[in-house]
């Protein structure tokens, strides 16, 4: 018997004993493993029928569970996260922005999502038209740092299953899944906080309109909590931005030179980035000054090379394969559309990763 055949007969099999009721709503399904001796087919015959029978809505698969009657009695309607076939992650930028380690690894995290739940994953560049392509049983995921307010509406209205990533636009009434850079910002600062220091310099990203983007801005924010929460009053002349439409040393050389020009230079450095936080250690160096032992620098990405830093680099990770593995569960397992009853959104909390680059100032020095 033909292989396209045997997947139906398994296909009917199953749907027969779900539809007679010797498969209850909730039952599992026995594994790939086990139906193909039981039907003395191939996995992949089953896996085809599997597909199917999940197409229709009569089974679930739960990551790391297995698969499993679905209860649509229960429910009332067929789920349609079913009905995803691919994930499109819609960019626009060039490519080569998305060999950043961030977005590599939150590439990654949304290919091997899909994988695991068998839907195709593909990249779409909409820089040019903000067009998405016209095909069933799709959802997107959105990179999107800057707005197309105009795209959006049309892809609204359109009931395109979308969902934002590392950016949020609640007032879009779209749903969004972002690293939560206010945590970020503030486990940073109080890191240092904690060491001792007082005066704190930050350099920020600013864009060519001379304005932060929501992560810079929420860094910022999380920098001011914590100086406050030690009851620090912000210092402006601590507070250093610089222009740039991606990370890059040369930011953090510059920033950086402002802050050591300061009669009162601070004793810590929170870069934001990883990359400024290399060229902040090179302006130091140059001076003559050491790090840790006359400034701590702190980043913010926890780049592959960090680690390998001379001195290591203290820095935040952001967990960008989680980032895309959830923002990928979430489009697939939780979107109900876009009625604006109340935005499907998520955060994913970073972690302090602490190396050698910021040590403790002496008490005695702190009071200065």
């Amino acid at each position: 018997m033909k292989e396209n055949t045997l997947y139906k007969v398994v296909y009917d099999k199953i749907k027969l004993q779900i539809e007679s009721g010797d498969l209850q709503a909730n039952d599992p399904i026995p594994t790939q493993i086990e139906l193909a001796k039981i039907y003395e087919v191939s996995e992949v015959t089953v896996k085809r029928a599997l597909k199917e029978l999940s197409a229709e809505g009569l089974i679930v698969r739960y990551r790391k569970k297995g698969t499993f009657v679905n209860d649509q009695r229960q429910s009332g309607i067929t789920p349609t996260f079913l009905t995803v076939h691919k994930v499109y992650l819609v960019h626009f930028t060039n490519h080569q922005s998305l060999m950043h380690p961030f977005w590599f690894d939150m590439i990654k995290g949304i290919s091997e999502t899909c994988r695991q739940h068998d839907v195709s994953f593909q990249l779409w560049d909409a820089s040019v038209s903000y067009e998405l392509p016209e095909e069933d049983h799709t959802a997107f995921i959105l990179i999107s740092n800057r707005i197309n307010v105009e795209a959006f509406e049309r892809w609204k209205a359109e009931n395109r299953r979308m969902i934002n990533i590392h950016m949020s636009f609640p007032h879009l009434n779209i749903p969004y899944i972002i690293v939560d850079n206010y945590t970020g910002g503030y486990l940073a600062t109080q890191h240092l906080l904690a060491l001792n220091h007082r005066r704190i310099g930050i350099i920020l990203t600013k864009d060519v309109q001379g304005s932060l983007n929501q992560e810079f801005s929420f860094r910022l924010q999380g920098y001011n909590l914590a100086l406050s929460q030690y009851r620090i009053e912000s210092d402006p002349s601590l507070i250093v931005e610089v222009s740039g439409v991606m990370e890059l040393e040369e930011m953090g050389y510059e920033g950086c030179l402002k802050l050591l020009e300061l009669a009162d230079r601070p004793t810590a450095i929170f870069a934001t980035s990883d990359h400024k936080a290399y060229g902040a250690i090179r302006a130091i160096k140059e001076h003559g000054l050491r790090v840790p032992e006359d400034i701590s620098v702190i980043g913010y990405d926890d780049l592959p090379i960090s680690q390998h830093m001379r001195p290591g680099l203290t820095t935040v990770h952001q967990n960008p394969e989680k980032l895309g593995a959830r923002a990928t569960e979430m489009v697939l397992f939780e979107w109900t559309g876009l009625d604006g009853k109340g935005i499907l959104k998520d955060e994913i909390v970073p972690d302090l990763i602490i190396r050698s680059s910021t040590t403790a100032r002496a008490p005695q020095e702190a009071a200065e």
